[in-house]
């Protein structure tokens, strides 16, 4: 473990690609363990959320192990006043999301068990992408770079940026190359404003919650459209929608005074 986080220390780029490689392989197993998983109306979903939670633990113990859980905001909830934009911005987040991919408001919840398992899911992947991307990667740039405010900003955008690649491997699965590198865009928008709320709050959860329920309310109202198609449109759209979060989070950003005392966290 002490090799693993001198890694983190000397070559934190490296360190960073591994660990999106690691999501990506540990992802992989979860659908599997969903598909083996005999669960009935609610496969593959319980498996993954097995495979994904025990993933999670897993960069938790890693983290513990670095004695980085502190640092990384996953053992502090964040003050009152650090919620409230960021709830305001969700409710925000969660409409535009709906009305880009589906071009309108309605949310039907006419399988309220399936919803709420869903739900579940997505959940668990904001814990799991936020534990690994805005809670090891990030951290691993701010520990090093974190005490200038270039070094900061350089921090958000190049963890963003391994977050909006990770989702170009939907290529592999059949979506066609510009709507995956639309959504590897938004995903890389999404970065920014996901790091800087981690990093103005103290805290990783407010990114968590955030994360999950924009992915649970697009999912969910997918239930009730199975031949949903996803679109360059829709694609373009999310990512426009996007933009006056980014500009909120670039301006708490540039704002910030450097993290001076991070590189001196063991």
């Amino acid at each position: 473990m002490e090799a693993l986080r001198q890694l983190a220390t000397n070559l934190p780029i490296v360190f960073g690609l591994l660990t999106t490689i690691a999501v990506f392989v540990f992802s992989i197993v979860s659908f599997v363990l969903g598909m083996a998983l005999p669960a009935g109306s609610y496969k593959p979903y319980i498996g993954q959320i097995l495979g994904r939670l025990l993933t999670t633990l897993l960069f938790v113990f890693i983290l513990s192990r670095f004695g980085w859980l502190s640092a990384v905001g996953f053992t502090r909830f964040a003050e009152w006043q650090s919620w409230l934009p960021i709830l305001l911005l969700l409710v925000y987040t969660m409409v535009a999301a709906v009305y880009a991919f589906f071009g309108d408001f309605k949310l039907e919840l006419s399988k309220p068990k399936l919803v709420g398992v869903v739900a579940l899911d997505q959940m668990t992947i904001g814990l799991l992408e936020e534990i690994a991307y805005r809670g090891i990667i990030l951290y691993t740039f701010v520990r090093i770079w974190g005490d200038s405010n270039w070094g900061l900003v350089g921090s958000v955008l190049l963890s963003a940026a391994l977050f909006g690649a990770s989702h170009l491997v939907w290529v592999l699965f059949g979506k066609p190359p510009l709507q995956s590198m639309l959504m590897s865009l938004s995903a890389f928008e999404a970065g920014i404003y996901y790091a800087v709320f981690v990093l103005a709050s103290g805290s990783i959860w407010p990114a968590v919650l955030f994360h999950g329920l924009v992915n649970a309310v697009v999912n969910v109202k997918l239930i009730d459209q199975p031949d949903y198609k996803e679109t360059v449109s829709s694609g373009v759209r999310m990512a426009l929608l996007g933009i006056p979060v980014v500009a909120y989070g670039v301006y708490l950003l540039w704002n910030m005074p450097p993290l001076a005392t991070i590189p001196n966290v063991p």
